[in-house]
């Protein structure tokens, strides 16, 4: 179970904030923070070449996560006695050992005590509690708020009528607005 020494470790190692309006993410580094920011400006310095694929990235190493999720490479294992799980980032694997070691980020809501490997997880977990929607749609007219940032991602969608993404069936050419209709 996590300790309030640990969670306050956590939140003063990420003492860079984003200002972007509705972003609200935090980093270790002024330089980490600065390579995130390119994100709302567009400037992309990397883009895949995967077929059907042109998304953009800020950093190689944001590529080269996105590129496995394309041919499938998970090059961290875990290494815990009988667990055959592997994953794309060392992020990722070591949220995952907090499952085998304990040291969930617990929600202490009311009874709810759930457990979450980041603390991200947590975070938005608790708006579910609070009812926070701290994203909300600056569409004219438009009220919506949602919970995580992906959500109005997907929802600014209804607005632009993009949809970015295709079905994998072959012979079929149905596109969708969000990732859910890959599978219809």
């Amino acid at each position: 179970m996590e300790t309030p020494n640990h969670s306050n470790l956590l939140d003063e190692e990420k003492q860079f904030s984003c200002t972007f309006n509705g972003c609200g993410r935090t980093y270790k580094t002024k330089g980490n923070l600065k390579t995130h920011q390119k994100i709302h400006s567009g400037k992309f310095s990397f883009y895949c070449d995967y077929e059907g694929c042109e998304k953009g990235f800020v950093s190689a190493y944001s590529f080269k996560v996105h590129y496995r999720h394309h041919t499938g490479e998970r090059p961290y294992s875990c290494d815990n006695n009988g667990c055959a799980k592997s994953f794309n980032t060392l992020y990722r694997l070591r949220a995952h050992q907090r499952v085998h070691d304990g040291t969930l980020f617990i929600c202490y809501f009311q009874d709810c005590i759930k457990g979450f490997t980041t603390k991200s997880d947590l975070t938005k977990h608790v708006r579910i509690h609070t009812q926070d929607r701290p994203f909300q749609c600056k569409e004219i007219d438009c009220s919506q708020a949602f919970l995580a940032s992906h959500h109005l991602k997907a929802h600014q969608r209804t607005h632009s009528g993009e949809k970015p993404f295709s079905c994998n069936e072959k012979g079929c050419e149905r596109v969708f607005a969000s990732k859910y209709g890959e599978s219809h």
